[in-house]
């Protein structure tokens, strides 16, 4: 898929994504939140790990009985920075790369009114009841 992706300019992209991909997305979420096991899953967003990748990846690794001490976690979130894997701060976009910017929030600077009617209608209800959105007002 993504070397097909590749050929679609971004807003052709996020068209494709939102036709062919984000309601099978939505309810394989809903699935599996539905149905996981409390103490055998977790649960993360990037806007926490975007906020606090040493907790967050701390918190994730004890999750997984993990005995890292704070500098081998660290080590491991530097490693897989956004810098370090895509050679560009974040903010910097690449239109071409699958991680544009490394950005949270980025949404709101590429998506049109449509895309936002389309999510709304797909993902709307599911990003309610994540707390991504306080009610089916949000947009642009």
């Amino acid at each position: 898929l993504h070397s097909q992706l590749r050929s679609l300019n971004l807003e052709e992209g996020i068209d494709y994504y939102i036709e062919h991909i984000l309601d099978y997305e939505v309810r394989w979420i809903r699935d599996w939140r539905n149905h996981r096991h409390p103490e055998l899953s977790t649960e993360t967003r990037y806007e926490t790990l975007r906020g606090g990748p040493l907790s967050e990846f701390g918190r994730l690794a004890g999750f997984f009985g993990l005995d890292l001490t704070d500098a081998q976690i660290a080590q491991i979130v530097d490693e897989n920075s956004f810098q370090k894997r895509t050679q560009r701060r974040p903010g910097t976009e690449d239109r071409g790369a699958h991680a544009r910017k490394g950005v949270v929030g980025d949404w709101r600077n590429v998506f049109l009114p449509r895309h936002v009617d389309a999510f709304k209608r797909s993902a709307g209800e599911l990003l309610i009841e994540l707390g991504y959105e306080k009610d089916g007002r949000w947009g642009l």
